[in-house]
């Protein structure tokens, strides 16, 4: 006797797991470069282009953040720091590059310029996006009544890695040949002094 109110409380439970399931957000965030390595020398900005698809609802992004001690992290496409409001419908795509002149693009990276070249930072970028039933820039829009789900996140790896200046690496690159040749008149000196 038991065992049919089992099956049914079983069966119920698995039903709204899938309900849940099939009511979530589904949408994608591909960082560019791909990847979302980046390299930059002491003092420089560097940034991330992105694509961002969205398979339901209206999504609006909140903002992004990347926290690492290698510099600062700008968001460029939350409502609070940019020129822009992205919306993006149900099955949307949309692609920016990264410019630091425009301001466009998912964020940027101010690398501190006392670190040392070598260092990587590496870590995840999150975007934070609500999701409505009806386009914030239609004239119906109630943000209460066409609210989906708040707080929506999602993440992209990322990384930043300080290389040398270009010129400091001419430069050692042309102070090779002499430091070779200065070793190799070393070495015959100590030889020559050894033998004799």
């Amino acid at each position: 006797m038991n065992a049919i109110p089992k099956r049914l409380a079983g069966g119920a439970l698995l039903l709204s797991v899938l309900l849940v399931c099939a009511q979530a957000p589904a949408a994608s965030l591909t960082l560019n470069p791909v990847g979302g390595a980046l390299f930059g020398t002491p003092g420089a900005t560097v940034g991330w282009g992105f694509t961002l698809t969205n398979d339901t609802g209206y999504l609006v992004i909140t903002g992004t953040d990347f926290s690492l001690p290698l510099g600062t992290f700008s968001d460029l496409i939350g409502p609070f720091s940019s020129h822009q409001s992205i919306v993006l419908g149900p099955g949307d795509t949309f692609s920016q590059a990264f410019s630091a002149a425009s301001q466009t693009g998912l964020g940027e990276f101010a690398i501190d310029p006392s670190t040392f070249c070598g260092q990587v930072a590496t870590g995840s970028i999150t975007l934070t996006y609500d999701l409505y039933s009806v386009s914030p820039n239609d004239s119906a829009f109630d943000p209460d009544q066409d609210l989906i789900s708040v707080g929506n996140i999602l993440t992209a790896d990322a990384s930043v890695s300080v290389v040398p200046e270009p010129g400091s690496l001419l430069l050692m690159a042309s102070a090779m040949p002499a430091l070779v040749a200065w070793r190799r008149r070393a070495q015959r000196w100590d030889r020559a002094a050894a033998n004799g």
